[in-house]
């Protein structure tokens, strides 16, 4: 055996209990959750740091856009919420009124990147929080 993280005797036991299944505890999901959150207001502080740079190429803008989209359908609450302080700031920070701007300005990238997991749910597992969370802002699904 190697050592390292990935067989530890913990995880060997989690898997060992659940064959083939990829569950994770309830410690490794409010973990994830928590980093999702990190990484999102760190997203939204770069937008305000940066201002209209972060947008004004396109390549930071789109390299987090759909990222964050994403987690607006997340089923975790704080996952939402750093979600949608992320987007609400790169909308104050690079001059878009509001969201429905940010993704009319981004439509293509969006809807392409939507189309693209959506063809591939095995690889893409989170498209349908992106599709839910573009639903829900459009107003044609219940929130």
């Amino acid at each position: 055996s190697s050592g390292g993280p990935a067989s530890s005797p913990a995880r060997q036991a989690h898997q060992a209990s659940s064959p083939g299944s990829t569950q994770l505890s309830a410690q490794e999901l409010g973990d994830n959750a928590l980093l999702c959150r990190v990484l999102l207001e760190a997203t939204g502080t770069s937008a305000r740091a940066c201002g209209a740079h972060f947008a004004s190429k396109g390549k930071l803008l789109r390299t987090v856009l759909v990222p964050a989209l994403e987690r607006l359908g997340d089923p975790c609450a704080l996952v939402r919420s750093a979600a949608f302080s992320c987007l609400s700031s790169i909308c104050v920070h690079c001059g878009f009124r509001d969201l429905g701007a940010l993704v009319g300005a981004n439509a293509d990238y969006v809807v392409d990147a939507l189309c693209t997991q959506l063809r591939d749910l095995g690889s893409h597992p989170r498209a349908p929080f992106l599709l839910a969370a573009l639903l829900r802002r459009a107003g044609v699904a219940p929130e």
